[in-house]
C-alpha cells in the first residue's frame, strides 16, 4: 500500500508538500472530519491539522479511502 510520497534525498519536497496541502485543504471540507475540529475551527485550521497527521505513514492509512475518493492513486 502507497501512502502519500516521501521525498527522497535528491528531491526538493515540493511535491510532498503539494500533495500535503492539496489533500489536506480538500479532506477538511468533508464533513467525515469535523469531528477532527475543535469548536467553531476555521477550515484552514483544520486543514493545517489535517496536513500534520498526513506527515505519518502510519497515520495516513486512516485517510487512504477518503484519498483515493479524492484522486490519490496508491
Amino acid at each position: 500500500m502507497t501512502c502519500i510520497q516521501q521525498p527522497d534525498r535528491h528531491a526538493s519536497g515540493h511535491s510532498l508538500m503539494a500533495q500535503l496541502n492539496m489533500f489536506g485543504n480538500q479532506l477538511s471540507r468533508l464533513p467525515e472530519f469535523s469531528n477532527l475540529a475543535n469548536g467553531n475551527e476555521s477550515y484552514d485550521s483544520l486543514a493545517a491539522k489535517i496536513k500534520e497527521i498526513l506527515r505519518d505513514p502510519i497515520q495516513q492509512k486512516h485517510f487512504l479511502p477518503h484519498l483515493k475518493n479524492l484522486g490519490f492513486k496508491a
